[in-house]
């Protein structure tokens, strides 16, 4: 049965089992799903479409989705329809309007002026865009036509080849009624092949490569590689033909130039991709050419291309100029150039090479024009061979500069002109103007080493690639390369990357057409054709070398291979492979299907050797019983509140957070990003919500400081207090389970850093109650000849200067903080400093003075014995209670300290080892020792002893620099880097000597490195040198720095990482930090210290408040430029500088704000962020700032979103998740900062959405999970970029992000039910988009019924925890009568339980059609949490053999399943694609999980407790003694004495192997037999012992039965 027969017959069913089930209703649904059966969708799209006219007369475009339906019966015509939308069901019965097509209706492409004027449009207005015409009938004139605007070329050719079959069906089937012939009819041969069943679609049918099974019936991969225009030119022109050739030619020459430049940009790809192994200056020069390559694309937007417009082209000349004079000595650039005529024109790249002297300029030109270069017969091949290349040396820089000259060259671009024309005007007059030359005396008799003879192209190079890569081979050439490497870098290495990206788009399909077979064969013989020749070489350079290396014979030394023995062989492989899968894809096109295997009965296939296989049957028995289901106890983050206004809501706030972080811990084997909630958390808290404590030194911190103003009872005291203790355990025991990048480890020490001052400020609260006498003494409040107490930071003044901070906040929180700790510094006394353990000189890491002086008094006042001077020591520890239990915020503050100063260790040796901690192994457990009249103190945590790292203050050495305890002046890690294994986090950016690897400090050093960086040849390394210069001067480098890279010709390095982390170093980072003291003004220069150069607040603000319009420009000009390297998907090279811009420009948003705020008379704003230093500023810079904000808004706004929404689309229709869950990061990434009253539908929409989308789709690997792979990303702490590479962001900024914004979007969401309803109908559909074809992604497998969605809504879930938890019911029901439902079932489960473990589970298992957890970003259908795959499930050999093939057709981590070479380690999961699971069974032995969307389950079993089944017990040796035979000799010999009658003959068997071949592998081992008496022809042995020589294969006997 055919597959058409077939699904007609389902469909027949289908249709007559509803019409029977529903005969009381309307059939008409069931004729419209008929109907769209019986037709199927050619192409489907959104196009722009020509609409009526406004109220001012003109005619309005519209969007719609376009769909065009070929019907499977010659009776029914084809329709294309149009919609507002996509439409969702098969029927389309939303259909706004349609077109039936017949076999008189036309379609046309509006490429020329006569064209739009035809249909009523301004040729001036729309030339150029990608239009075409349908007409039903062209009799009935032009006005019902339907004039669509198609997003690109591709589309539009696709539409209007879909559109002209369908029209040539048509006609075939109306000649058919007619009794006419085709002939008859008009019809030219080309539609008569048309008609003959052949329905191409795709390049390669286009291109005429079809093969006798080339039909429509197999599948056309329209994104593979070969039908890719570019590819069939480059890789298969020996099948092409000159009439194919000018058939694929463009309509225009704007189309012919943009096919140039794609190819010139797919040449620069490959070029970058390639494997060919290149020297430095092999590497420095292909650099050149593909920054040449790529840059065409730029100034080919600029050529006013046809329009004859004077003034574009004068301000295009003008650019070009400006481009060519900044070249230097030995660089080079490419230009298009060409023609412009009504039949397409034609395309050209110029080459200009400027050397010291003179220029050197280049045409390369391989299609139309061609006999203008010089050219040589080729007798072997019957034809011409040409120099594609012309080259005209000695060009003076005159000339070249001289804009006439390139406006004569230009000229027939811009204003159209016949070919002849055109071509005699470049070659005859122009070039030979350039050099005083006739253009054939540039070509000597002997040609250039630059150039070379070649074929024509057969297809006269439609797509450019030719000219493209004999551009870049020449380019080569002229750098210096050899004419036979550059031929084999260029030629052969591009043609090898476009064959391995063949093979892996063959991985991924299941069969291929005969156009494709023949394609890709043709590529191979390519391939190989260029391999060969070089191969040829290579053995000619071996044969003319002796055995020792040495040239033979005494002529000129031998010139070396282009290419390498293993760089030829890796071709060759690569050929072979294609070859090999290209056979077998095609294969099952041809053969027919398989039989199915014949059904027989066991007996018949019975061999009893076979027994040795374990056949277990049905082993779910083995399971054992179902596990008692988690309790999945939710979690209210936004218990804490977002701001607080009095003491007494502090101590609340902290409860509220210890409970959350309490629950999180105790489930975090259930809940994902368990850590980074908690530390995201604390962070929201510590540093956004409670207020920084003013100096103790500030004149008004008595009126005004939130923490000094108010008077507390003890026992708020003593709860703050108690609480901090506790969250500093979950904090510490999150942040090192994380892995450390440079923004968290600046987030986790401003953290504890708070932690530390609040705990301060608590104990220097005024209580009004009961002080605690420990209190009293601390703050210096008890009566008496005391003072107060107080601590150091020690090196935190230091690193402060290298801690990265994206929010402003943060970076003044930093500030406040600082001010605090000086004013600690400034106010008490040295000897009543406590906890100096970072201070060699006051004893380090022992029981110090202050600490002892503290104790002491508080014993003397309360009696406590202090006769043995241990006895202090050991109060302060613990190991005595009595202190402790009488005063706990002793041990808060002193554990506090502990942890603060234990983080700002220089390496991370000195702290735990990265796993998933618990909080009771934070819990710190202190003892004492005497040592020498000191009393050393022991601190373990975390399975270890841990140990403050000593320090000392800055100071002078002798030469005058400044020098730290364990950084330089410049730190951030560079000697830690060099004299420790393994910094703290990776290093700062923004430091000089980082990059390059030695000690810079001053310009001078710069100048005398020996190397410097050149980012993958993206910066040259005079402009590394001068961004090197620049970060020597950390003052002034913002503005600098952002200048260099604003620019044309550098803006491309803002896709590197390194160079993203510099500039966000450079912006974000607050350098040294200036104490609230009179700056000393240097008297002298250069100054000893550059402390005069240090701000209050941060290089940013400084830079803003003072100077913001250089910093700005810069900022909006790098992302306008990189916007204009868009090529309209996310995975193109620039996608990732623009998403670094629009970062940047969001947080650089994020500080003028903040700036704008400090100097308002916002009281709520200065209430809750405090007073900051160094945030004033006049009104002037104010008014300055407010208009930044404006600019930066709209940049943001107009330019970025639009971009990345666009990218969005694309990426969720090629399923790309990865991509996708960075697009939506990014996106909401720009709402961080929003006000919480500026949050609208809009900020609430995209926030939702990504953080549902982002957490169902994306794993964040950076907590241990116990997975090879995960272990492996964590343990690099090398990575000096620091930027993830999942999504742009590190993951803990992912998670700040939702807790900043989640209480907010949650109140919009209360006060707009009706919105949030329709917005969380949004986020289900964006969980489950369907894929360009027609399938659902993986997240669909769970959904409901598609009836439910027309009358589902959402309401918070009940019962306690449902705050954030959205739960879908339907709409119907009244709302009252849902919560009375709710009342009543709470009530059930009351009298049905007794047990409150009982009743929790059943309150916590309450099954919902869906719910979004808003609280932790979970999406669950029917009770189904969606959740990823372990990656150490998917490191097991198992999976990896089972599943690995059919993830990688999913686009799942395809580069890592492959055959492994040898000392090759396995990398699975180190992608970050997620592999979707819901659990189905969860019992003793087994965990049976359900792999969303792959039709595969993972079933995880344990151990087999079962003991093994031993049947063979029977010794071989029997304990009575035999008499003395042959058998019994045997016995001695090798045990077997114990035989029955019947079992004889094993004996007479094994004697010989025994003796023989066996005696190795039988001597040492006891045999035993089975319990049973083997009566059969075979017999199984088993035996125990250590054999002397073991083989793989184990022996077998058998008794060959007598022939009668």
């Amino acid at each position: 049965v055919r597959d058409d027969d077939r699904r007609v017959r389902v469909i027949m069913t289908t249709k007559s089992s509803k019409m029977s089930t529903n005969a009381h209703g309307s059939t008409a649904n069931l004729a419209d799903a008929a109907s769209a059966s019986a037709s199927k969708v050619a192409i489907a799209s959104f196009l722009t479409k020509r609409g009526g006219k406004d109220l001012y007369g003109k005619p309005t475009w519209r969007l719609r989705f376009f769909a065009l339906r070929r019907s499977r019966h010659a009776r029914e015509r084809s329709v294309i329809r149009y919609f507002a939308n996509e439409p969702a069901d098969a029927s389309e019965t939303a259909a706004k309007g349609e077109f039936v097509i017949n076999g008189k209706s036309s379609v046309r492409v509006l490429d020329a002026e006569e064209t739009f004027t035809e249909f009523g449009l301004k040729a001036n207005k729309f030339a150029g865009k990608r239009m075409f015409a349908f007409q039903t009938l062209p009799s009935d004139g032009n006005s019902g036509a339907l004039v669509v605007e198609a997003e690109n070329l591709a589309l539009m050719q696709r539409w209007v080849t879909a559109i002209s079959d369908a029209i040539a069906a048509a006609r075939a089937v109306e000649s058919e009624a007619a009794g006419q012939t085709l002939t008859s009819s008009g019809v030219n041969a080309e539609e008569q092949d048309a008609l003959k069943g052949k329905n191409f679609r795709g390049t390669l049918e286009l291109a005429g490569l079809c093969g006798p099974l080339g039909g429509g019936a197999l599948p056309v991969h329209l994104d593979a590689c070969w039908e890719n225009l570019t590819f069939v030119d480059l890789m298969a022109d020996s099948c092409l033909n000159e009439r194919l050739g000018r058939q694929h030619r463009p309509k225009y020459v704007r189309e012919t130039l943009s096919a140039l430049v794609d190819s010139a940009i797919t040449v620069s790809r490959c070029l970058s991709a390639s494997a060919i192994q290149m020297s430095g200056p092999e590497s420095n020069a292909m650099g050149s050419i593909r920054r040449a390559l790529e840059d065409m694309l730029s100034m080919a937007r600029l050529i006013p291309v046809g329009t004859k417009d004077n003034n574009l082209f004068v301000s295009f000349l003008a650019a070009f100029l400006d481009r060519v004079k900044q070249l230097r000595a030995g660089e080079l650039m490419m230009v298009p150039g060409g023609w412009a005529n009504a039949e397409g024109g034609a395309a050209v790249i110029y080459t200009i090479h400027r050397l010291p002297a003179h220029f050197v300029v280049s045409l390369t030109n391989c299609g139309d024009g061609l006999e203008y270069h010089p050219m040589k017969a080729d007798p072997a091949q019957d034809a011409f061979k040409y120099i594609a290349t012309v080259q005209l040396m000695e060009v003076p820089i005159a000339v070249a500069m001289d804009s006439s000259t390139w406006a004569l060259l230009f000229r027939p671009l811009v204003f159209p002109h016949t070919a002849e024309k055109a071509k005699d005007m470049i070659y005859n007059k122009v070039l030979p103007m350039m050099n005083s030359r006739p253009l054939l005396a540039s070509v000597t008799p002997s040609p250039l080493r630059t150039v070379q003879f070649a074929k024509r192209p057969r297809g006269l190079d439609a797509s450019g690639v030719f000219t493209a890569l004999e551009a870049a081979r020449c380019g080569l050439a002229s750098l210096g390369c050899p004419p036979s490497r550059a031929d084999a870098l260029v030629n052969l290495g591009v043609r090898h990357v476009m064959l391995e990206e063949a093979k892996r788009d063959l991985e991924r399909v299941n069969m291929i057409g005969a156009s494709a077979l023949v394609t890709l064969q043709a590529a191979c013989r390519t391939v190989s054709d260029y391999a060969a020749t070089h191969a040829e070489l290579l053995v000619a350079a071996e044969e003319s070398m002796s055995p020792n290396g040495s040239p033979n014979g005494a002529s000129a030394p031998t010139k070396p291979a282009p290419l390498s023995r293993d760089t030829l062989a890796q071709i060759l492989r690569s050929v072979e492979a294609v070859m090999q899968k290209t056979k077998a894809l095609h294969a099952a096109t041809t053969l027919p299907p398989p039989l199915a295997p014949t059904k027989l009965p066991p007996t018949s296939c019975a061999v009893p050797l076979f027994n040795r296989l374990a056949i277990e049957g049905n082993v779910d028995a083995l399971a054992g019983a179902a596990k008692a289901p988690p309790i999945l106890r939710p979690v209210e983050l936004t218990m804490v509140p977002d701001a607080i206004d009095s003491l007494e809501q502090v101590p609340k706030a902290l409860r509220n957070a210890l409970h959350c972080c309490t629950i999180l811990a105790n489930q975090s084997d259930l809940m994902p990003n368990s850590y980074a909630l908690r530390v995201s958390l604390l962070v929201h808290l510590f540093v956004h919500v409670l207020p920084a404590p003013m100096p103790l030194t500030h004149p008004e911190r008595a009126t005004k400081c939130f923490w000094a103003s108010s008077k507390a009872t003890y026992e708020i005291q003593a709860e703050i207090l108690r609480s901090l203790n506790l969250l500093l355990r979950h904090f510490s025991a999150a942040v090192l389970s994380i892995s450390v990048t440079q923004t968290f480890d600046a987030a986790r020490l401003l953290t504890i850093a708070n932690f530390a001052a609040i705990a301060d400020a608590t104990l220097r609260l005024k209580v009004t109650d009961a002080p605690s006498a420990f209190i009293q003494h601390y703050a210096g409040y008890a009566e008496g000849p005391i003072s107060a107490f107080g601590f150091e930071i020690g090196p935190f003044a230091v690193e402060a200067e290298y801690l990265r901070f994206h929010c402003p906040e943060r970076t003044a929180r930093l500030t406040q903080i600082l001010d605090y700790f000086h004013s600690l510094k400034r106010t008490i006394s040295k000897d009543h400093m406590i906890y100096r353990w970072e201070d060699e000189s006051a004893g380090g890491m022992s029981f110090g003075v202050g600490e002892a002086r503290l104790i002491d008094q508080v014993c003397l006042q309360m009696g406590i014995s202090r006769d043995v001077p241990e006895y202090l020591a050991k109060y302060h520890t613990g190991e005595h209670r009595e202190f402790v239990d009488s005063y706990p915020e002793m041990r808060s503050l002193r554990d506090i300290l502990f942890m603060f100063k234990l983080l700002m260790a220089p390496t991370s040796d000195a702290l735990p080892e990265l796993a998933r901690w618990k909080p009771i192994d934070a819990a710190l457990d202190w003892s004492v020792t005497a040592r020498d009249g000191f009393f050393d103190l022991t601190v373990s945590a975390f399975g270890r002893n841990l140990a403050v790292q000593p320090w000392k203050e800055p100071e002078l050495d002798e030469g005058g620099k400044l020098r730290t305890g364990w950084r330089n002046v410049f730190g951030g890690g560079f000697f830690a880097r060099i004299t420790d294994r393994r910094p703290r986090c990776p290093p700062s950016g923004a430091n000089p000597s980082n990059l390059a690897g030695s000690r810079i400090d001053t310009e001078e050093d710069v100048l005398h490195l020996p190397d410097v960086p050149t980012f993958d040849n993206l910066l040259k390394q005079s402009e590394s040198e001068l961004l090197l210069t620049y970060l020597t001067a950390p003052m002034i480098r913002l503005p600098l720095v952002m200048k260099l890279f604003s620019d044309p010709t550098r803006v491309r390095g803002i896709t590197h990482r390194d160079i993203q982390s510099i500039i966000d170093a450079v912006m974000f980072e607050p350098g040294p930090w200036s104490p609230p003291e009179p700056t000393n003004v240097p008297k002298e220069i250069p100054a000893p210290t550059r402390a005069h150069m240090a701000t209050p607040s941060g290089l940013l603000i400084h830079e803003l408040i003072h100077c913001p319009a250089p910093l700005v420009d810069s900022a909006e000009e790098l992302l306008a430029l990189s916007l204009e390297l868009d090529t309209g998907r996310h995975d193109a090279p620039s996608a990732q500088g623009v998403l670094f811009a629009t970062r940047m420009l969001t947080r650089l948003l994020a500080f003028v704000s903040h700036i704008i705020k400090s100097n308002s008379l916002d009281t709520e704003f200065s209430a809750s962020t405090g007073i900051t230093r160094g945030m004033t500023c006049s009104s002037a810079a104010v008014s300055t700032l407010k208009d930044v904000k404006l600019r930066i808004k709209r940049a943001l706004g107009d330019k970025c979103t639009p971009v990345l929404k666009r990218w969005l689309g694309h990426a969720v229709k090629k399923n790309a998740i990865r991509p996708a869950c960075a697009l939506h990061a990014h996106l909401a990434y720009m709402h961080y900062w929003t006000p919480r009253d500026e949050i609208d539908k809009q900020a609430a929409r995209t926030i939702l959405t990504a953080q549902q989308y982002i957490f169902v789709n994306y794993s964040f690997a950076d907590t241990p999970d116990g997975s090879a792979a995960t272990d492996r990303k964590l343990a690099d702490a090398g990575n000096m970029s620091g930027v993830d590479t999942g999504l742009g962001f590190v993951p803990t900024e992912i998670f700040d992000l939702f807790q900043r914004k989640r209480r907010s979007v949650l109140e919009w969401a209360a006060a707009n039910p009706k919105d949030a309803n329709q917005i969380l109908e949004e986020v289900v559909d964006a969980l489950t988009t369907k894929k360009t074809d027609g399938s659902r992604s993986p997240t669909n497998v769970l959904d409901s019924d598609e009836n439910f969605k027309t009358n589902r809504a959402w309401r918070r879930a009940p019962g306690a925890g449902g705050a954030g938890r959205f739960v879908s019911y339907v709409s119907d029901i009244p709302f009252n009568e849902l919560v009375a439902r709710d009342k009543q079932a709470s009530e059930e489960l009351l009298r049905r339980h007794v047990h409150y473990g009982e009743w929790l589970l059943e309150t916590t298992m309450q099954t919902f059609e869906m719910e979004i957890n808003t609280q932790l970003g979970e999406f669950t259908v029917r009770k189904n949490r969606l959740g990823h795959l372990e990656a150490s499930i998917r490191e097991m050999p198992d999976f990896i053999a089972a599943l690995g093939p059919v993830l990688s057709k999913r686009g799942i981590e395809s580069s890592h399943f492959h055959e492994l070479a040898e000392e090759e380690t396995l990398t699975i999961g180190d992608s970050g694609d997620v592999v979707h699971c819901a659990e189905v069974q969860n019992t003793e032995h087994r965990k049976w999980m359900r792999l969303v969307g792959l039709g595969h389950d993972i079933q995880l079993w344990d151990r087999d407790p079962r003991p093994p089944m031993n049947e063979f017990t029977r010794p071989y040796v029997s304990r009575v003694q035999s008499s003395v035979s042959a058998v019994e000799a045997l016995g001695r010999a090798v045990g077997s004495g114990g035989l029955e009658p019947c079992e004889q003959w094993i004996a007479q068997l094994l004697e010989p192997i025994a003796r023989g071949p066996g005696a190795g592998f039988l001597h040492g081992v006891e045999l035993f037999l089975p319990n049973h008496t083997i009566h059969g022809t075979i017999a199984r042995l088993a035996g125990t012992g250590a054999p002397d020589n073991a083989v793989e294969e184990p022996w077998s006997f058998f008794r060959r039965k007598k022939e009668s």
